[in-house]
């Protein structure tokens, strides 16, 4: 469904399926149900290593 793959905003290392990953976005943008994986296209993304997520 989806051809490209997310990736770190920071290292632009791709995330893996079993990676935590950060989405930042601001509050007033959280309205209503949100496909994830194509909400966070749109969004800063940082893997579990550039945010300091322990796996």
């Amino acid at each position: 469904m989806f051809s490209s793959k997310l990736t770190c905003s920071n290292c632009n290392r791709e995330v893996e399926e079993t990676d935590k990953i950060a989405i930042v976005v601001q509050a007033k943008e959280l309205n209503g149900i949100t496909n994830l994986k194509s909400f966070a296209k749109k969004h800063k993304v940082l893997c579990s290593q550039c945010n300091g997520i322990r796996q």
